[in-house]
């Protein structure tokens, strides 16, 4: 019984608490401590926010980017073909002398590519 009522602190300690001002002392250094901690403390959570409103906004940013980058490939083959393959068509038939199927079909191809970069367009664009 004696072992836990008498904790083994260092003498300088034991001493210290026996007096009233060595007690006081002691209350104060940690009291002292304590507030060096809690100051401590608040500092790095400081440092912690800030750190998570840059992490919040690089998350959001990489987020928004990643969405933009998106290709949809379906309306990119679409495009293309009725570019290349329009357009091809409509220059060869203008060399062949058939003006008007030429001019139809490059007409189109435009008409095409048009209405898909269009209807690709998401709601929030502003190109």
């Amino acid at each position: 019984m004696s072992k836990l009522r008498d904790p083994k602190y260092p003498p300088s300690i034991k001493e210290a608490l026996k007096t009233p001002d060595g007690a006081k002392s002691m209350v104060k250094a940690l009291y002292e401590a304590n507030q060096s901690m809690g100051l401590s403390l608040r500092n790095t959570q400081d440092e912690l926010e800030t750190y998570r409103a840059k992490f919040h906004d690089a998350d959001k940013n990489s987020a928004v980017l990643s969405e933009q980058t998106k290709v949809n490939v379906p309306n990119e083959i679409i495009k293309f073909l009725s570019s290349a393959v329009g357009t091809g068509i409509g220059v060869s038939l203008l060399f062949n002398h058939q003006y008007v199927w030429g001019m139809m079909s490059i007409m189109t191809s435009i008409v095409i590519y048009v209405l898909v970069t269009i209807y690709a367009r998401k709601p929030g664009d502003e190109k």
